[in-house]
């Protein structure tokens, strides 16, 4: 690289002296004496050996730049006395390599360079030389020095210097990328001098004054860097020693009196000089950032939107640092006439951002006015409606008038449904004039028909659904609720984005709950004015799931919540902790009441777990099964082999099946052809006894070969049996005929009976097999126990004695708890204050 020197115009005038900057860069020179190319700024010192002066030459103008008489203003820029002017402009090898900064920042080659007196010798030297800022000029690559000698001074003596002036010292820190690193190169600053962290001198001397070094002062800084993650490296220079942070560290230094200058040499303003407001604007939220850079008042917003920094702003040669809040929200931001435009959908993005930036949001009030919310229903609908429903619909039309969404997530048969059809009726709602969108369980779009019709029949309902729907008829709908479901909507998505939707229903959302799945994301973009979401049990396994439920309703709200979610999950077999942060972010957008606490007509629900012992030859094929499993667990897999989860998964479910019945195995699994089950057993004494009451039992099972072996045996009783699984079509004909029997059995699969159904008339419940998920079982259960049930209801849950059967029991047990200490105690009172809304932000 060759050394390139350029005289500031601008600093020499300010100096009124010669001032000379050193870069790097590759000496290349246009046709019209420009220079052309890449300069990096470089401090004389950490230069040896350069391409363009000869090693012998390149020390000698290095030894007379770096004379103590000449003060360093930066780590670049040398204030040349003006005995050592003449030094520098006679030796030859500086004309070419040395340039002209004009005041339009052009490097103009300087050619040669002319005295305006040639008669210069050894011995006037040595005498008194004035220079002003108007001894140089410059023309046609000529550069003319006119420094000239004052008889009438003598020689400054000492006499004529005031000594111990003391003035504070300013720590400038350049900071610089070398290989991987970030070096920041330390200068302190008295009445303008510059000079390096670790020079040897004790006083600088300007306009015939010396200026004592404060180097208790200086001392008290170099603490202050090296608490700002910096580390002593040589001479004046320190290395960042953080693997992150280095915005937060150069705050630190700006608000301990610091000035900083970022890599490309331009000054950062500290956070204190910019100044912001927020306001709430009826449909959005305005931010208003503006900046002090000497003494003027500048608008940030137009500089933001064409900044390609997330940590910056650039303003001429000056670099204003945004606060973190605004780089990480800054794509949901609008630039528009002067104030950056925030959707208030992305309420908690605005609230991070004021508490960030430690402001009041003007108007605020408007916003959460959730006590002003009224509803406007048919008669019908509105006596239909229990106290606490009521109360829902209005948390719901609060969510839709601020373009929020949220989960309904009541307990099982509180009546979500007759909630959702009570806001599509309201007349506000009603008046945008806009279609509106269910998508729902395949098994349940009849049934949403069915209610809507039953509840309000002056709502118009279209089901989009089967091999002969036509997408093109959607756009012909007008004020329809289309009902549709989760594979239909996915598949048509590029259709219903294109649609004006006002309400979109996420019936049953857990089905959703995976957010890596080509479903999540394809409906995660659908737009619409609010989205509700439907589900007794939005959190089954894991705080990613309801994450997950809640993001797709609330993305501009909640995606920048991940990694707090993410926080809290167990680690090495930690339990789950419970987590106040957590409630506060999402009670805003869930509303849950149980039975218990609505309902108190509701008749009690008794759950009672029965053991049941394996006979022997089951208890044999059990354990010699276990034995198989862990013996291939422990063997090392052959060169060729892969054992991986599904095999551990395969050796759980056979586990599982002997707990049932051995019968459930292939016969080359079931090794001793054994045929009896002492689950099965109890199970048949239990029911026996019921159905000779003349109760209506169900029973639910996940594997519908167990169903089958259990139906078999009814119809060789002779017991009045139903069946339903998932591959049923004519599924509310065999609900309807189960309701209006007088006594029965009915055998259902806990995929197929999990949602949608209601089956009130009976009130014992079997679950002949445990899940590893108890919302799903939940679910099942509250089929029976919900409104409209009048007696008391059991639950019986058939656990197999020393089995994985307790292990799924006990796993069971833990999911319980997640959910209650993330769901069941979140304020059922959504009468929302702006300090309950603020204290959703502290994330940090």
């Amino acid at each position: 690289m060759d050394i390139i020197f350029s005289i500031n115009t601008k600093e020499t005038e300010k100096h009124n002296k010669l001032v000379l900057e050193t870069f790097l860069g590759k000496n290349k020179i246009t046709k019209k004496g420009f220079y052309s190319g890449l300069l990096k700024k470089v401090d004389l010192n950490q230069v040896n050996q350069v391409e363009n002066i000869c090693s012998k030459e390149f020390d000698i103008l290095k030894k007379i730049l770096l004379d103590i008489n000449n003060p360093r203003i930066s780590k670049n820029q040398i204030c040349v006395s003006s005995e050592n002017i003449l030094k520098i402009f006679k030796r030859e090898n500086l004309e070419g390599n040395v340039y002209w900064l004009s005041k339009e920042k052009k490097h103009l080659v300087i050619k040669k360079i002319i005295f305006s007196k040639q008669d210069f010798t050894e011995k006037n030297e040595k005498e008194i030389l004035l220079f002003s800022k108007n001894s140089l000029s410059y023309k046609d690559g000529l550069l003319y020095v006119d420094i000239y000698q004052d008889e009438n001074i003598n020689q400054q003596t000492n006499d004529n210097i005031s000594e111990n002036v003391q003035v504070d010292p300013m720590p400038l820190l350049y900071l610089e990328k070398k290989d991987k690193e970030i070096i920041g190169n330390l200068f302190y600053s008295y009445n303008g001098i510059h000079i390096p962290s670790d020079s040897k001198e004790t006083k600088v001397i300007k306009d015939k004054k010396y200026y004592m070094r404060d180097l208790n002062r200086e001392l008290y800084f170099e603490k202050i860097i090296i608490t700002g993650n910096f580390r002593k490296s040589k001479s004046n220079q320190y290395k960042y020693v953080n693997s992150g942070g280095l915005i937060e560290s150069i705050n630190f230094l700006l608000e301990n009196g610091f000035n900083v200058y970022y890599f490309n040499g331009k000054k950062i303003i500290p956070k204190n000089d910019t100044f912001y407001n927020i306001s709430y604007d009826i449909n959005w939220f305005s931010i208003d950032a503006n900046v002090k850079i000497e003494d003027e008042i500048i608008n940030l917003s137009q500089y933001l939107k064409i900044s390609n920094n997330n940590n910056f702003v650039e303003i001429d040669d000056k670099l204003v640092i945004l606060p973190k809040s605004i780089s990480k929200y800054r794509t949901e931001m609008v630039e528009d006439q002067g104030k950056l435009i925030v959707s208030k959908s992305s309420l908690l993005p605005i609230l991070d951002i004021a508490s960030d930036i430690q402001v009041d949001i003007k108007n605020f009030e408007s916003f959460v006015d959730y006590a002003g919310i009224e509803v406007d229903l048919p008669d019908k609908l509105k006596n239909a409606l229990r106290h606490y429903q009521l109360a829902g619909v209005k948390w719901l039309k609060w969510l839709y008038k601020n373009n929020l969404g949220g989960c309904l997530a009541d307990d099982m048969g509180l009546g979500k449904t007759i909630q959702i059809i009570a806001l599509f009726s309201d007349q506000e709602v009603k008046k945008k004039g806009r279609n509106n969108l269910i998508i729902a369980p395949k098994t349940l779009l009849t049934n949403w028909q069915r209610e809507i019709k039953k509840f309000n029949d002056n709502l118009n309902t279209f089901i989009f659904h089967g091999s002969r729907r036509n997408a093109d008829e959607l756009y012909k709908l007008n004020d329809s609720i289309i009902i549709t479901t989760y594979a239909t909507a996915a598949n048509e998505i590029k259709t219903l984005l294109s649609m004006n939707l006002g309400l979109i229903v996420f019936d049953e959302i857990q089905i959703i709950k995976n957010s890596i799945s080509k479903t999540y994301k394809k409906l995660s973009g659908l737009k619409s004015l609010s989205k509700i979401g439907l589900s007794g049990t939005p959190l089954e396994n894991n705080l990613m799931e309801l994450w997950s439920v809640l993001n797709i309703l609330n993305s501009n709200t909640l995606s920048s919540k991940q990694s707090l979610f993410k926080r809290y999950l167990p680690k090495n077999g930690s339990e789950y902790q419970e987590s106040n942060q957590i409630k506060s972010i999402i009670s805003p957008f869930v509303l849950r009441r149980t039975k218990g606490e609505v309902l108190h007509e509701l008749p009690i629900k008794t759950e009672e777990i029965i053991y049941c012992d394996m006979l022997q030859s089951q208890r044999n094929l059990y354990e010699a099964m276990l034995v198989s499993i862990n013996r291939d667990m422990e063997r090392k897999n052959s060169r060729y082999e892969i054992i991986d989860s599904s095999y551990i998964l395969k050796g759980l479910l056979m586990l599982r099946q002997i707990c049932c019945h051995p019968s459930l195995l292939t016969e080359i699994h079931n090794v001793n052809s054994c045929k009896e089950s002492g689950k099965f057993e109890t199970l048949k004494f239990k029911v026996a006894e019921l159905y000779e009451r003349g109760r209506k039992i169900i029973i639910f099972s996940q594997f519908t070969s167990m169903l089958n072996i259990i139906k078999k045996w009814c119809e060789s009783k002779g017991f009045n049996h139903f069946y339903l699984d998932g591959q049923l079509n004519n599924r509310q004909k065999v609900v309807d005929d189960f309701q209006n029997a007088d006594r029965g059995i009915f055998l259902i699969s806990l995929k197929a009976g999990g949602v949608g159904l209601n089956l009130i008339s009976a009130y014992d419940v079997i679950i002949y097999d445990p899940w590893w998920n108890p919302a799903a079982e939940k679910q099942a259960a509250d089929r029976v126990h919900r409104i409209g049930q009048t007696h008391p209801v059991t639950i019986y849950k058939l656990i197999t004695a020393n089995s994985i059967e307790e292990k799924v029991l006990k796993l069971q047990d833990i999911k319980n708890d997640l959910f209650n200490i993330t769901i069941e105690n979140i304020d059922t009172k959504k009468y929302l204050t702006i300090e309950t809304l603020k204290s959703l932000i502290y994330d940090r």
